[in-house]
């Protein structure tokens, strides 16, 4: 099960597609940005992450950016 050609844990693959739908997602007739916020609480939730609140309300925080192949 899971995506094709998604790398990692196949089963891991499925279940978070399961959350993402159940949640209604993807959504391109959505606002993007609700999407996106939706889309990382999902992940944040599975995963279990966290980020330290001070830091990301007082600091610059290191960024990256992804650019197409």
């Amino acid at each position: 099960m899971g995506l094709p050609g998604v790398d990692g844990e196949p089963a891991t693959a499925a279940r978070l597609q399961e959350i993402f739908t159940a949640a209604g997602l993807p959504a391109p007739e959505r606002d993007q940005r609700e999407v996106h916020r939706t889309a990382l609480g999902i992940v944040y939730k599975f995963f279990g992450l966290s980020l330290p609140r001070d830091p990301i309300v007082s600091c610059t925080l290191p960024t990256v950016l992804l650019e197409p192949a």
